[in-house]
């Protein structure tokens, strides 16, 4: 269900009723409550009745105001790993990443195949930073 509102196949407002998804995947209530209430703590999902969730919409500021939170986090995670002492493999694989973005910025231009590229290229030295932590609870509070 994450992936279905994150790519928008279940737009903002879509009511979503807890009986009727685990009827149409065959499986019983428990399992989808737990995971409609993870959905609701992740803020993707707000309640909306007895047994209903609503897909939450979010405004430009509430993104913007997301994306500051995550750098600040992202911030303090590289603040850690520059205060303990980078591991060689995390360093060998930022510098991968920072390599493979130059590589792509290099063209002057950006085809539909780079995008793609720069999206996972970023996600992964993001999710190195932040799960190099030897702590979870950074990478929890984004």
């Amino acid at each position: 269900m994450r992936e279905l509102i994150l790519a928008g196949t279940l737009p903002s407002g879509s009511r979503i009723d807890q009986d009727a998804v685990a009827e149409s995947h065959g499986m019983s209530r428990l399992p989808v409550r737990e995971a409609l209430i993870a959905l609701e703590q992740e803020g993707l999902l707000a309640r909306a009745g007895k047994r209903g969730y609503e897909v939450r919409s979010f405004s430009e500021a509430d993104v913007r105001t997301a994306i500051e939170v995550r750098g600040t986090l992202e911030g303090l995670a590289a603040r850690h790993l520059a205060e303990r002492g980078m591991p060689q493999d995390v360093r060998a694989t930022l510098r991968e990443c920072i390599a493979e973005g130059a590589g792509i910025l290099a063209k002057g231009h950006l085809l539909d195949d780079d995008v793609s590229r720069w999206s996972h290229l970023n996600k992964r030295f993001h999710d190195t930073l932040v799960n190099s932590h030897e702590s979870r609870v950074i990478a929890d509070a984004i």
